[in-house]
């Protein structure tokens, strides 16, 4: 397949800051080279990144801000995060049905709202506010300062940028969901 032929490119990482195997590079610096290089779908691809791992995606409760993992896994336990994930998650291992996926963006769209400390999160405040970078930059901050990550899954993220305003108000409408057990204390 040629590269013309391709109208997009999106590449999905997990940000597994327990593994250091780049040889000569800290992770950070090389999720920062990556954010770089990978900013854009249609030249060189659009970067998403996972915290901890790809299981953030079941790691939520419908409704709610909370996940299965209380939102945090520290950074002692990321290597063991994928077993704990699913320790009484009912949703790890099933197919994802449209409520499945809309409680997912839900959820995705409230812990950004917690994550980056927002006052709201409308489809404008998001495209603005809750960037790959952004993320990033919050996500590290946590992992250096208060030894954990707050655990969020690039899928739901992806779907929100590709899909637009429309599929944000249908799959995230904010006045149905519950917020008020935020354990940052933003909401």
């Amino acid at each position: 397949m040629e590269r013309d032929s391709v109208d997009e490119v999106f590449l999905f990482f997990d940000y597994d800051s327990h593994q250091n195997n780049a040889p000569g590079c800290e992770s950070d610096a090389l999720v920062e080279a990556m954010l770089l290089a990978f900013d854009n779908e249609h030249e060189s691809g659009k970067l998403y990144i996972s915290y901890p791992m790809v299981e953030a995606l079941y790691d939520y409760r419908a409704g709610q801000c909370q996940a299965h993992s209380g939102c945090f896994v520290d950074n002692s336990e990321i290597a063991q995060y994928k077993n704990k994930s699913g320790e009484g998650n009912v949703n790890v291992g099933k197919h994802m049905e449209l409520p499945q996926w809309k409680d997912a963006i839900a959820a995705f769209v409230l812990r950004c709202k917690c994550l980056l400390g927002l006052d709201e999160v409308s489809f404008e405040t998001y495209r603005e506010l809750v960037t790959v970078d952004a993320i990033f930059r919050e996500e590290k901050r946590m992992r250096i300062e208060d030894g954990s990550v707050f655990v969020l899954s690039a899928f739901p993220e992806f779907l929100l940028d590709y899909f637009g305003d429309k599929f944000f108000n249908s799959m995230a409408p904010m006045r149905h969901l519950k917020f008020d057990d935020c354990p940052r204390g933003n909401g």
